[in-house]
């Protein structure tokens, strides 16, 4: 995180490619809820550290200020190539709506399907 701004961290569940890791994110609607099924988002939460999907806004390159858990609400994915459209209709735990929209490339990220507290097909942005 460098600068100031609003981050998305998302955790998608997709579905399996017969033991391929996923290079680019599949094209799709998911849902946030708890749920390791494919299609959908894990739901924003906290054990030992944030996991799921979570709206965290950046100061001076620090996490810090509105911070907030995705617990509903859809993240829908497309992309033609290596250029993304990402749509955010979710709601917080406090029931305040996040909402968001990033087009654009992304960073590189890690298919963690064989990692068992990520679930069967889960994906999500490496960290450098």
């Amino acid at each position: 995180m460098v600068g100031n701004g609003g981050v998305f961290q998302i955790e998608l569940i997709a579905p399996q490619k017969a033991g391929i890791p996923w290079t680019v994110l599949p094209e799709g609607r998911y849902t946030v809820r708890d749920s390791f099924e494919p299609g959908t988002a894990s739901r924003g939460q906290v054990v030992f550290q944030r996991i799921g999907c979570w709206y965290i806004e950046v100061i001076d390159n620090l996490p810090q200020g509105k911070i907030a858990p995705m617990v509903s609400g859809t993240i829908t994915i497309k992309h033609d190539g290596d250029k993304y459209d990402i749509v955010f209709d979710t709601v917080d735990d406090m029931g305040f709506s996040i909402k968001g929209e990033y087009h654009g490339t992304l960073p590189e990220f890690t298919d963690r399907s064989d990692e068992v507290h990520f679930g069967p097909g889960s994906i999500e942005p490496s960290v450098p």
